[in-house]
């Protein structure tokens, strides 16, 4: 349990991640996900400040869970709707089964040396992306 999602939230986010994340041949549903509950946790502790907002947004989720429910709710709180399915999903792609099936690869990280680093960005092969610039400005 975090500050701010009781065992309350995290149930309801378990039953949204079983409409929203069914699974499929390819994909284990987030049910089927042993840790789910732990990589919610993880997840929520990401989104910061913004979890009192994710949390009254499960407040008004509606009493039963499926796809025609939470459409109407999408519908009228799209912005709570964003919130809580970006939790549920980010969760679900913490999961290493869930990288797996969508091929992510996985295994130790293995990161330039300084010098190669340095060659790189020497020989110009990053000059289009500097020029281009960040994709993300921060408001």
């Amino acid at each position: 349990m975090t500050a701010t999602l009781s065992e309350e939230h995290l149930a309801r986010l378990q039953i949204l991640a079983g409409v929203l994340l069914p699974g499929d041949d390819r994909s284990p549903a987030a049910a089927d996900l042993d840790d789910y509950e732990q990589l919610l946790v993880r997840a929520a502790t990401a989104m910061g400040p913004e979890i009192g907002d994710v949390a009254a947004a499960i407040n008004c989720l509606p009493a039963t869970l499926t796809l025609a429910t939470l459409e109407t709710y999408r519908a009228g709180h799209p912005d709570d709707f964003e919130r809580i399915s970006t939790l549920v999903t980010g969760a679900y792609f913490i999961a290493p089964a869930s990288l797996a099936a969508i091929g992510y690869p996985t295994g130790p990280r293995r990161a330039a040396s300084f010098e190669l680093a340095a060659d790189q960005l020497g020989t110009g092969i990053l000059d289009p992306v500097l020029e281009r610039g960040p994709l993300y400005v921060s408001p």
